[in-house]
């Protein structure tokens, strides 16, 4: 997890032993949580989308190039199965996903962005889950599901209005569809096109035109949903849901895969740039229902699961905050890492990046919240005013923890960075 800037508390006393160690290790885990908390609820960390656009300061580098490639976006509708899309290029998942405020339109889900060259938003891309009603008696099998998706739309607009965004007119007519998931065709419903736009964020408000697809998927007890608002240059609700499919979440995964995050997320001077960070995920991470219960605010949390069963073998959370005044991320890298005891550590690494990321600093140590077995690999870098902090946990001790060092310096070295207006 992490600590922002906490600090060691045995004055520089003599190494612990191992029982020691792991007695410490546990206490420092309430601390770094309550510090956690602290600097997320500090002023502006949720002014997302409301603050004014001011110009970015003066001098700015020129904004790098980015490999804006195909992605998938996945939403866990139970403990086994995942709605899948996978996406073309130019979508980009908004963040921070983990929010005491809506970051979903309802229920367990995502939210995308679908941009052009200059990071304007010309689609907003909203995929999730709810549960079912109760059964009632005399219910045919498609009541319930039928039930969820008009009790949906019927609060259409007090959803958009969570997210910052309104839905113009009255209420939300739904009419039903025939729903593609890979080789299966189900019965769904597909909302009347209606018209939206962004709340007070500070800028224009361009008006969309959005739809949406809700369906019970095969086997789950979930309503699904997807919707999509689009204007001018956007895409459409056929192309994201052409190759949309329900899978097996252990697995999903097979290879590596891209992932972009746009960072949204105010500045302590007012300003809202859009901070655009991709890398490769290796094999095997997705959104699991496990999420749920992750509390303050995380730019991105995902587990990797045995597809042979078992619990998580690594979950990878990323972290950001400002520095304090002065100080730069190798000072913050430097900061945790002096938390742990030379013999519990490895030393801090600097890795020569590129294309909006100069270096990262990479080391190992214990992981805070499973015990003196458990490792962590932690790594930070810098976009724009925010530090990144990605963590790695390997529950798996020291073996796992030279299993997994070479997948996650890869994963830095094909980071990438830019910051747009």
């Amino acid at each position: 997890m992490d600590a922002r800037g906490a600090r060691r508390e045995d004055g520089g006393m003599a190494e612990p032993s191992p029982a020691s160690l792991a007695r410490r290790v546990r206490g420092l885990l309430p601390a770094l949580v309550v510090l956690l908390a602290s600097l997320c609820l500090a002023p502006g960390a949720h002014a997302r989308g409301k603050a004014e656009r001011k110009p970015p300061p003066a001098g700015p580098a020129p904004a790098p190039s980015l490999r804006d490639e195909p992605t998938t976006a996945s939403v866990a509708l139970d403990d086994t199965l995942s709605l899948v899309l996978p996406l073309g290029p130019h979508f980009w998942l908004q963040c921070p996903r983990h929010l005491p405020v809506a970051t979903t339109l309802e229920g367990r889900g995502q939210v995308l962005q679908y941009m052009n060259e200059r990071a304007g938003t010309v689609s907003m891309l909203y995929l999730g889950c709810v549960p079912l009603g109760a059964a009632l008696p005399g219910d045919a099998p498609t009541d319930r599901a039928s039930r969820a998706a008009s009790d949906f739309v019927v609060t259409l607009a007090q959803k958009y209005r969570r997210l910052d965004w309104v839905l113009v007119g009255g209420p939300v007519a739904l009419a039903p569809a025939k729903v593609r998931l890979g080789s299966r065709t189900v019965a769904g419903w597909r909302t009347a096109r209606t018209s939206t736009h962004p709340g007070e964020y500070g800028g224009p408000h361009s008006v969309f035109a959005g739809e949406g697809l809700l369906f019970q998927p095969p086997g789950t007890d979930v309503l699904a949903y997807v919707f999509l608002d689009a204007k001018g240059g956007g895409t459409t609700l056929e192309a994201v849901t052409a190759r949309m499919d329900v899978l097996p979440t252990r697995g999903l995964h097979a290879g590596t895969r891209r992932v972009q995050l746009n960072d949204l997320f105010a500045t302590a001077d007012g300003r809202f740039p859009v901070r655009l960070v991709a890398f490769d995920l290796p094999a095997g991470f997705a959104p699991t229902p496990a999420l749920d219960a992750v509390q303050g605010e995380w730019v991105l949390v995902e587990e990797r699961l045995p597809v042979a069963g078992g619990p998580p073998d690594a979950v990878l959370r990323i972290a950001h905050h400002p520095p304090r005044a002065g100080q730069d991320v190798a000072a913050v890298a430097r900061e945790w890492h002096d938390l742990w005891p030379a013999d519990a550590r490895t030393p801090l690494e600097q890795l020569t990046l590129a294309a909006g990321v100069d270096r990262a600093w990479l080391c190992a140590h214990p992981d805070p919240a499973q015990g003196a077995q458990a490792r962590m690999l932690s790594a930070f870098w810098r976009v724009d005013d925010l530090v990144l902090h990605l963590s790695w946990s390997c529950p798996g001790g020291l073996a796992q923890q030279e299993q997994d060092l070479p997948l996650l310096r890869a994963l830095l070295r094909s980071l990438q960075a830019a910051v747009r207006w």
